[in-house]
């Protein structure tokens, strides 16, 4: 990864001032509630990365990364749909995160999927299923009810279940502050952090059953080279800590368990016009080990027109 020093004239907009932005029309709105800021999903975007990992002072590639978030027609479910909610017709966000790759004797192919549905209970459908070496499924649901937020979250088992299968556990409901978001969702503020030149961005976030206070922080700023291009990047950090009133444990801590199941000191790079993601760091355990991962912007598609490869003359 090559890093060169910001140019001057970039475009980017100094520290406290913005940009002015036209919203595109099939972009998403959502409102979480409460004091969290309100979210802009684009309509139908995709982002492909590369992961690679480091082994001895060589970068070695491990598969592929693809995030796409689609805004579609509402369609209710007999299981899901909120009896007091919408008629058919209106818009639901979906967006999806695919992970493939190996390493060893390790796969890994991974669905996270969340869905935000116009309807009180559930508000955000979030679903995680694994089926490379290690088999499982998880989901958590997050929205109104009655009159409460509350979160339900599930995971599946081997133990009970038929040789061969897995069966779904008893969910766990707990109340959670309003604005609550899921991880997939989560990654969408570091896009309003950029647009409005904020200096951190703090929400409540549910990561399976535990509940914590995030904190998006920004910091230096770069030029960096990726198989899709050259970006003017901003760093964001990760900041996560017990939601006040929440007992976890020093470990999971500092173990947080952030997208792509990678924890520790979780980093990510954002195009400095829009906050899209352009790079992410973090350690992935891998079977008995932790391996440092860099997941790196290789392609897109459906981007605002502000996501865009620098030309050569403002790559130094």
């Amino acid at each position: 990864m090559i890093f060169l020093s910001l140019a001057q004239g970039s475009g980017i907009p100094p520290e406290g001032e913005t940009f002015t932005e036209v919203r595109e029309s099939s972009e998403f709105l959502y409102d979480p509630g409460g004091d969290c800021p309100e979210l802009r999903l684009p309509g139908d975007e995709t982002l492909v990365y590369r992961a690679s990992i480091e082994l001895t002072f060589v970068k070695c590639s491990v598969g592929t990364v693809t995030q796409t978030c689609k805004v579609v027609p509402y369609r209710s479910s007999v299981l899901l749909r909120d009896p007091s909610g919408p008629a058919e017709g209106q818009n639901t966000a979906v967006i999806r995160l695919r992970a493939r790759g190996d390493y060893s004797l390790y796969s890994i192919d991974s669905t996270i999927e969340t869905r935000i549905l116009p309807q009180a209970w559930p508000r955000i459908l979030h679903h995680v299923s694994d089926e490379g070496t290690e088999k499982r499924s998880r989901e958590v649901m997050l929205g109104l009810r009655g009159d409460d937020p509350m979160s339900s979250y599930r995971k599946d088992t081997d133990k009970g279940a038929p040789k061969g299968t897995r069966i779904w556990k008893e969910p766990k409901l707990r109340s959670v502050p309003e604005g609550t978001l899921d991880l997939l969702t989560a990654v969408y503020h570091t896009r309003k952090l950029i647009r409005d030149g904020l200096a951190s961005v703090s929400f409540p976030l549910l990561d399976k059953d535990c509940l914590w206070e995030m904190t998006l922080l920004r910091g230096e700023r770069r030029t960096m080279e990726t198989p899709a291009g050259s970006f003017h990047v901003v760093e964001v950090s990760l900041q996560p800590k017990p939601y006040p009133g929440e007992s976890i444990s020093a470990k999971k801590v500092q173990k947080f368990e952030g997208i792509l199941g990678l924890n520790g000191a979780i980093h990510l790079w954002v195009e400095a016009r829009t906050g899209i993601p352009v790079r992410i760091e973090g350690d992935l355990p891998v079977g008995p080990i932790t391996l440092g991962i860099d997941v790196v912007l290789s392609d897109f598609a459906g981007t605002p027109a502000r996501f865009r490869p620098l030309p050569e003359q403002e790559r130094k």
